[in-house]
């Protein structure tokens, strides 16, 4: 396994669109009751048109996790994105991160966790926030292990079916440098 991480571009936007959408399914669609509302989620959040406006935006940076040539999954920073229970004014949103199923466990990501803080330390705010679902044991205690811990919890509506996450933040302050060498538990699977 050969894992390489780039910066993404429009170019890179369908393999965004295949991977958020395969992961999406594979981490969450047990947990929806009606099939159609999730459906409907998947073509709207990883539509390529919607998809290409995001990563053009400048508030916005995604990395796309590649196995050789095959997308395996990414991640997306959110710049100037505050949750009104945390308390600095300086906030970054680490709004997604997924991973293909058949590489957790393997350290992909962690190593886009990596990069990500990277990343956000260089835009320098004080917390980086993240939601998790409460039922994402996995994503929890990797996120935990790496530093981050619950700072509320959050409610997210799609459709008709009313969603719990909890809210977790970190210091950034603590940064990535500091957590290289923090392996990721098996089968982990991400907001």
């Amino acid at each position: 396994m050969a894992i390489r991480i780039v910066k993404a571009t429009v170019n890179e936007v369908n393999d965004i669109a295949a991977t958020g959408r395969q992961s999406f399914y594979d981490a969450f669609h047990s947990i929806f009751i009606r099939k159609d509302e999730l459906q409907k989620y998947l073509d709207s959040t990883y539509d390529v048109f919607k998809l290409a406006n995001s990563i053009e935006n400048s508030n916005n940076l995604f990395f796309v996790a590649y196995d050789n040539d095959k997308p395996i999954g990414f991640a997306k920073l959110k710049q100037l994105s505050r949750h009104q229970q945390i308390q600095s004014v300086r906030q970054t949103e680490l709004q997604k991160i997924y991973v293909l199923k058949e590489y957790h466990g393997t350290g992909v990501s962690q190593t886009l966790l990596n990069k990500v803080l990277d990343a956000a330390v260089e835009l320098q705010p004080e917390i980086v926030w993240l939601n998790v679902h409460v039922g994402n044991t996995k994503a929890r205690r990797f996120y935990e292990k790496n530093g981050f811990s619950v700072a509320g919890k959050h409610y997210y509506i799609i459709g008709t079916q009313k969603f719990e996450f909890d809210l977790m933040s970190i210091a950034v302050g603590r940064s990535a440098y500091e957590l290289k060498n923090i392996s990721e538990p098996e089968g982990a699977a991400h907001r």
